[in-house]
């Protein structure tokens, strides 16, 4: 039997899957299920938490931490104030 329901808010949740490839990761960069690894400063990584390139960040989906479009803007304002010489840690 089909039912209408009535409701104040639905939410549709679909999932997200990183791409990656085209990025030019042949720098030795090993992805963990396609997510680019960081460590807390958003500094890319290899899978054993070295840094791969000094300066090489990746922030938003690409890395998996938090994919929503704030957590991004804050992993990019981390990154900036990493450039510009001060200490900035994400706490995700």
């Amino acid at each position: 039997k089909d039912t209408l329901e009535v409701v104040d808010a639905a939410l549709i949740a679909t999932g997200r899957a990183p791409f990656t490839k085209g990025l030019g990761l042949e720098i030795n960069v090993e992805t963990q299920r396609g997510f680019i690894p960081v460590d807390e400063r958003m500094r890319v990584t290899d899978a054993a938490g070295n840094l791969v390139v000094p300066h090489l960040y990746c922030i938003g989906d690409a890395n998996g931490k938090m994919m929503l479009a704030h957590a991004a803007s804050a992993q990019g304002i981390s990154v900036v104030e990493q450039l510009s010489g001060r200490d900035h840690v994400l706490n995700h």
